[in-house]
């Protein structure tokens, strides 16, 4: 049976395009295929944390400030630029993703 990774990833989060750059080598590494799994991060939080939303309106400063440090910090590591805020907040990624389903 061959080795296939299953990478769910929403467009419109940073941390898939972290994920997309460190995943490339590891699975050349073990010789894995990858199959791409697109999911809107946005139903996600629908289905399970609603409190993000809430979050935007009101954000928590810390956590807020140490999501952009971990964040930087990864980019560093895997020598990516990241922009953050991005220009356009939060990003709607529907189309693009269903673009990703053909």
């Amino acid at each position: 049976m061959a080795r296939r990774l299953d990478f769910y990833f929403d467009c419109s989060s940073p941390w898939t395009y972290l994920a997309f750059h460190a995943v490339q080598p590891l699975v050349a590494e073990l010789g894995a295929d990858i199959v791409w799994k697109p999911i809107l991060v946005g139903g996600v939080f629908n289905a399970v944390n609603r409190t993000v939303y809430d979050n935007r309106a009101a954000p928590n400063s810390l956590k807020a400030a140490y999501m952009l440090k971990d964040l930087a910090d990864w980019a560093r590591l895997y020598d990516l630029k990241i922009v953050f805020p991005p220009k356009v907040f939060p990003v709607n990624s529907v189309k693009c993703m269903r673009g990703a389903c053909h």
